[in-house]
């Protein structure tokens, strides 16, 4: 999260230094329009100078790997809180039970079975 943000940070200056001779150039607008860009989701004001329109081509081509990447590590952080460790005895014998493969005797004479 610390890299998209700060490669986020870093696009924009590098885009309003490039275009900050355009009229109405604004920091704020910079910004914005990185952040469009690098999500993926442009529309609106583009790139006026040619150097900002290599600047531009930049940002496109990283924004897509950071996005991806960032929401990749978001989809992992929680997949790996939400599933059980499939390869926990305890785990699985309570999912058996839940499902009705065994019964609650069986469950219990099981789990004692495993915590000996």
């Amino acid at each position: 999260m610390f890299i998209l943000f700060l490669v986020l940070t870093v696009s924009s200056f590098l885009f309003y230094s490039v275009e900050r001779t355009a009229a109405n150039s604004q920091m704020g607008d910079a910004l914005w329009w990185t952040i469009q860009t690098a999500s993926t989701s442009t529309f609106g004001p583009n790139a006026t100078t040619f150097a900002g329109r290599i600047v531009g081509s930049i940002i496109m081509l990283v924004g897509i790997g950071i996005t991806s990447s960032f929401i990749s590590a978001i989809v992992c952080l929680s997949r790996t809180k939400a599933t059980p460790n499939e390869n926990d005895p305890k785990q699985i014998l309570k999912i058996r039970l839940a499902r009705g493969e065994i019964t609650k005797e069986a469950f219990l004479d099981l789990q004692k079975l495993i915590s000996d």
